[in-house]
């Protein structure tokens, strides 16, 4: 797979320094990073709508900075946007309804779940492999 094949949404160039990275010695980083990505994305979220339930913008803050972090490693940029958006909601909430920056964040998300898995070597959400 090239670097072209990198789904919508994720940044070639990040997959291929994460490749290079495997080429170097960080023998199968990429499918490492992407299985604990997608292990934890189901529990962040779960995470975030409890705290906007119970309106702590300081665990929203810090479960949505995790979500961020981990996008950008794997360089699903529209995640990390939009999880940087919600981060930045907690920080400062009277500019923007975080129900509608939660649910961008869901779609993207999903969007990078999707296209990393093959990246990876790895199946597919649903258990089909390319």
């Amino acid at each position: 797979m090239t670097t072209s094949d990198a789904g919508e949404g994720l940044d070639p160039a990040r997959i291929a320094l994460l490749r290079d990275l495997e080429k170097n010695g960080a023998e199968n980083l990429l499918k490492e990073l992407v299985q604990l990505f997608l292990a934890a994305v189901p529990l962040r979220i779960q995470a975030i709508r409890q705290a906007l339930a119970k309106r702590d913008r300081e665990e929203v803050r810090r479960q949505a900075h995790l979500l961020a972090s981990g996008a950008a490693n794997l360089g699903a940029t529209a995640a990390h946007a939009s999880a940087a958006e919600l981060e930045q909601w907690a920080v400062n909430p009277e500019w923007s309804d975080p129900s509608k920056i939660l649910a961008a964040l869901e779609i993207h998300l999903a969007e990078a779940c999707a296209a990393l898995p093959p990246l990876a070597g790895l199946p597919r959400a649903g258990g089909s492999s390319d």
